[in-house]
């Protein structure tokens, strides 16, 4: 850990915050039944942030769906903050992603009826935490959404929306951020916005980031790239 003129900056250490050993997995009649996924072995520090790369169709959003613990490989390890996803029930891995894994899905999922700040701590409750106010509004405000903390998702723009989904990830301050294409939907200028915020979170609270994107020039911010052409 050391020091920047804002505060603390963690640097990616020597531990294996996620760790994949002969991963296998095949969608049901998959030509030849040949696996989307195939990882033979491949792991990321502690504090790392990587960009997945790759087209539409090509097993990104399976990728993190695996390592979020909501789809279970036919075979292998995937080891997330020391823990076996595959050896877990339903239950186990729904507890472990509530107190160690933020996802920043593609298609946001907030909750009409909500407020944008209730979305967040909403958020918060699902890792058994009482809402963090001050860190709600805290998060939305960096996010340029101080005068939108009321609004509901029908009242948001689509950028708009991904923003608040941003924050609920990352309100039970997470050790590991899986974010699925989280600027393809941003103008350019909210997009690095919203990158800064990530890769900023990641440096000074540890936070291990998985991305997964077609775009380079968001494989270019992060500490590497990786494309799964490379990872199988």
């Amino acid at each position: 850990m050391g020091m920047s003129p804002q505060g603390p900056v963690f640097y990616p250490g020597l531990f294996a915050m996620i760790h994949l050993k002969d991963l296998r997995l095949s969608f049901p009649g998959s030509p030849g039944n040949q696996p989307i996924l195939a990882v033979d072995s491949w792991s990321v520090a502690e504090g790392e942030s990587v960009a997945i790369l790759g087209e539409s169709g090509s097993g990104k959003t399976t990728l993190l769906n695996v390592l979020g613990g909501l789809r279970l490989p036919d075979s292998g390890i995937v080891e997330v903050a020391k823990v076996d996803l595959a050896g877990l029930s339903e239950a186990g891995r729904d507890r472990h992603r509530a107190r160690n894994i933020g996802i920043l899905f593609q298609t946001h999922h907030l909750l009409e009826g909500f407020s944008a700040r209730e979305n967040v701590e909403l958020g918060a409750t699902f890792g058994g935490r009482p809402p963090d106010r001050a860190r709600v509004d805290q998060l939305l405000s960096a996010l340029g959404l101080k005068d939108r903390l009321g609004h509901q998702p029908s009242e948001l723009s689509v950028g708009q929306k991904a923003r608040v989904a941003l924050a609920r990830a990352l309100i039970n301050r997470p050790k590991v951020l899986l974010a699925d294409e989280p600027t393809g939907s941003l103008d350019p200028a909210r997009a690095a916005q919203v990158l800064e915020l990530i890769l900023d979170t990641s440096r000074k609270e540890g936070v291990t980031v998985i991305c997964a994107t077609h775009d380079p020039s968001v494989g270019s911010a992060m500490d590497r790239s990786i494309s799964m052409e490379e990872l199988r």
